[in-house]
């Protein structure tokens, strides 16, 4: 692991809630509350009287492959002779997707949860609540609590995984995001006690690639994409160390 990955140079942590499963049914809405330190952030109320969801955009239009990011080109190449100039502002980004398939994760989507990380803090924690909502009244319902330092060096490995796929001769068409389902705690359970060094508030099991890997296998559990962005360093500043 490179120096970059492990030293936190400071960034933005997008947590993309996608889904949520086995939470009461009774709520008409539901919607995401993250708070570190001193950021708190909150997602849109969505409709859950199925499943809640947040975002069906887990996978990014630049991981469908090559054919189909050619036939995507191709028909915005068509469209923009006859459109606007914020229509050419969309095959921009397309085309950036197409150059560096990890830009279309970096854009900002509807219900993305931004942290701002200062520099070399990785000590923090962060806790995630799903909120039900019916009639005037609104009830956590779900509670997760991770480190931030280990979920900053996931997005770490997950991009490096991701980088390396894409030089590989077989591609495993793998995301720069990482995502899994994570278990959620009930608020009673989610209750810190004094002298367990958190282990009360730390999730049963860990987080899993599908949602039926859990021991329980009506675990209530969330689904969420994780990417961290990190800040530009000047590297011809000569005030910044080249470590």
């Amino acid at each position: 692991r490179s120096l970059g990955t492990v030293v936190n140079p400071g960034g933005v942590l997008t947590i993309r809630p996608i889904t949520a499963l086995n939470l009461p049914e009774s709520y008409t809405g539901m919607f995401v509350k993250v708070r570190c330190g001193g950021y708190v952030c909150l997602s849109e109320t969505v409709d859950s009287k199925v499943v809640p969801v947040w975002s069906d955009e887990e996978i990014s239009p630049a991981e469908e492959g090559p054919r189909a990011e050619r036939k995507k080109y191709r028909h915005h190449v068509k469209v923009r002779q006859n459109s606007s100039k914020s229509q050419g502002d969309l095959d921009f980004n397309d085309i950036a997707e197409m150059v560096n398939p990890s830009w279309a994760w970096g854009r900002p989507r509807r219900n993305d949860l931004c942290i701002q990380v200062d520099p070399f803090e990785t000590s923090k924690s962060l806790r995630l609540s799903v909120i039900g909502e019916k009639l005037q009244s609104k009830v956590e319902l779900g509670v997760l609590e991770f480190p931030l330092g280990p979920a900053l060096e996931c997005c770490a490995q997950s991009l490096e995984d991701y980088e390396a796929d894409l030089k590989s001769p077989l591609p495993q068409g793998l995301s720069p995001a990482y995502i899994r389902w994570f278990p959620l705690l009930s608020p009673s359970e989610a209750i810190p006690i004094e002298g367990d060094m958190g282990q009360r508030i730390h999730p049963k099991e860990p987080e899993k690639r599908r949602d039926d890997a859990f021991k329980e296998y009506f675990a209530p559990c969330i689904k969420l994409a994780l990417l961290f962005q990190r800040d530009e360093i000047d590297r011809d500043d000569p005030h910044v160390d080249s470590a």
